[in-house]
């Protein structure tokens, strides 16, 4: 696994735009997870959410980290069920799912009373980002 794919969007604009972390991930996994590990989820998350591609060297330059590094982080938040990997068949780069933590809670269709849709951060088909 060396290259990660996030949905392709206008990189200039990227960094204009605010990326929306859920009170879950801060209050059940921020605390106990690596801080590298943490890096990697929220920049994925924010590329995810703007429809972003970047590969793990990239990902790995950017927040000063080894591409080791960066796999071991996407295996971290997979086994914490907060991500999905889909590795390419013909390469050896993967997609990455984001899971919305309240439907690891309390199952899809949990309370959503806010203003927000609900759907996954899905960075490989293009999915909506927004929670």
């Amino acid at each position: 696994m060396s290259r990660t794919r996030f949905k392709s969007g206008d990189r200039r604009d990227m960094f204009l735009y605010h990326t929306s972390i859920e009170n879950l991930f801060i209050n059940e996994f921020l605390p106990d997870a690596p801080g590298d590990f943490v890096k990697v989820f929220v920049f994925g998350l924010m590329c995810a959410q703007v429809h972003e591609e970047v590969d793990s060297r990239t990902l790995a330059l950017t927040l000063g980290l080894t591409e080791k590094d960066v796999d071991n982080a996407w295996k971290y938040w997979e086994s914490k069920g907060l991500i999905r990997l889909e590795e390419s068949k013909d390469d050896d780069s993967y997609g990455i799912e984001f899971i919305r933590q309240i439907d690891l809670f309390y199952g899809k269709g949990g309370d959503d009373n806010n203003e927000e849709p609900s759907g996954t951060y899905d960075a490989e088909d293009g999915a909506d980002a927004i929670i």
